[in-house]
């Protein structure tokens, strides 16, 4: 039977029987699963191996063990491991201190094949009674050292840009007979390399994926987990908060090493297209819609979306890239969603020392629009009083205005005619850094990242 297939009963009273006295590789060969598969199946139902040795094998060691080791009778013994061979040799009292001198036969072997592309291991198959840690060893006294094949060459790198994305790993393998299309592919990466998509290559490998394609959803398979969970057959998995908590953590660290894979794809035309008739569907139903743009269910989204953005690492970032958000500190420990923004915060700081505006907020007042559709409210980004304490006036930085955001202000000037809004744009800006810049010591330029980005400054 294949292994990945869900444990029968039948097999479930094999391994009740048999797994004790015949071991885990026995039972692997019978059942036609693979031996950790067994193992792990073994240990959940309740059952230890005791497999007894038997007067062979303990001749068998007696007779080699002080001359080949563990690793030379595990060799001879199938069924048997490095490490249980060990112990049953420290039960027996047999002792291992004359280690296996290598002959000038076993050593021109070694001169002859370790330098090779696999040389330790075919040096291992030459040579049984040593480990490919002894093999190494040996080398390495001898001097024969594999080849270091870490350093591409310029020609190496050549061939990759030239062929990389339109014939793939494999093809490259062939003209590069030291490089595995494992390394192929690392140092594509390195070099930006990627698969074309359009190649006759990609369709090919594509269609070959597709055919070969295992594992494909089954109608009703939740109906089928759900019953296997009642009948006891497979485990049903306990998220309690500390296994959140931890998969939480273990993510992160992913994320952190490898990267995210999802970061940078985009959906597909035929993907957008489903996923807009479905939205269609469901915000078609009277009762769902009317349920859905009730004020307090507006509001209710803006926050989770706005908690879940700071939780998640990026803290009210918004979607422009160039844009550094993240907390500061010395403009009073609060998020700034980009270097203009604390900047001009920093600026607003000074000017209150020098007595020429009373206080500053920084996005305390939402401007409703009574629409339905498009933006349905505007957030300047400050909010100044004047000297006296009394009046004030709105400050918005934009480093660029896009559709969305002349749109807003269109809609400003429409609904709420009398707010007076000042808008600062890179003109404005870079007279501003030059007037204070050099006043300011934490002052952030443009070239530079903000670099205690999501930590307090």
């Amino acid at each position: 039977m294949a292994g990945g297939e869900l444990w029968t009963p039948e097999e479930d009273k094999y391994l009740i029987e048999s797994y004790a006295m015949l071991g885990r590789r026995a039972c692997s060969d019978h059942l036609g699963r693979p031996v950790n598969g067994v193992s792990c199946r073994a240990y959940a139902l309740g059952i230890q191996a005791d497999v007894a040795w038997t007067e062979r094998e303990d001749s068998v060691l007696k007779e080699l063990y002080s001359t080949i080791g563990r690793a030379g009778c595990a060799k001879l013994l199938p069924g048997r491991t490095i490490s249980s061979v060990g112990v049953r040799a420290g039960l027996l009292g047999l002792t291992n201190d004359r280690r296996h001198t290598a002959t000038p036969d076993e050593l021109a072997i070694i001169r002859t094949n370790y330098a090779q592309r696999g040389g330790r291991k075919k040096c291992a198959q030459l040579l049984p009674h040593f480990t490919p840690c002894a093999i190494s060893h040996l080398a390495e006294r001898l001097g024969v050292l594999q080849r270091d094949r870490s350093q591409w060459t310029d020609k190496e790198n050549q061939i990759l840009g030239l062929n990389y994305a339109n014939k793939g790993k494999y093809w490259c393998a062939q003209r590069l007979l030291e490089r595995s299309p494992k390394s192929i592919v690392v140092q594509a990466r390195k070099l930006g390399l990627a698969i074309d998509p359009r190649s006759e290559y990609y369709k090919d490998w594509q269609a070959r994926a597709a055919a070969s394609k295992r594992g494909r959803s089954k109608p009703g398979f939740s109906d089928l987990v759900r019953r296997l969970w009642k009948e006891g057959r497979i485990p049903k998995p306990i998220f309690t908060a500390e296994r959140r908590q931890q998969q939480s953590e273990m993510m992160r660290h992913r994320h952190a090493r490898y990267g995210n894979p999802n970061k940078g794809k985009r959906l597909s035309d035929d993907t957008k297209l489903k996923m807009s008739a479905a939205s269609r569907r469901m915000w078609s139903d009277p009762a769902f819609s009317a349920k859905m743009r009730t004020p307090e269910r507006r509001e209710a989204r803006r926050k989770n979306s706005s908690e879940s953005w700071i939780r998640s690492g990026r803290a009210n970032e918004n979607a422009y890239s160039r844009c550094c958000g993240g907390r500061r500190g010395d403009p009073g420990d609060m998020f700034f969603r980009s270097g203009w923004e604390a900047n001009y915060a920093r600026i607003l700081n000074v000017l209150v020392a020098q007595n020429r505006i009373h206080r500053w907020e920084y996005e305390p007042d939402p401007f409703r629009f009574p629409l339905k559709y498009g933006p349905l409210s505007y957030t300047p980004d400050f909010k100044v009083w004047e000297v006296d304490g009394g009046t004030h006036y709105y400050v918005e930085i934009k480093g660029w205005m896009d559709e969305k955001s002349r749109l807003k202000h269109l809609r400003m000037a429409q609904f709420h005619p009398d707010v007076p809004i000042r808008i600062i744009g890179p003109a404005e800006y870079k007279s501003l850094q030059a007037e204070y810049s050099s006043q300011i010591e934490r002052w952030e330029f443009y070239s530079s990242r903000y670099v205690a980005k999501r930590r307090v400054a």
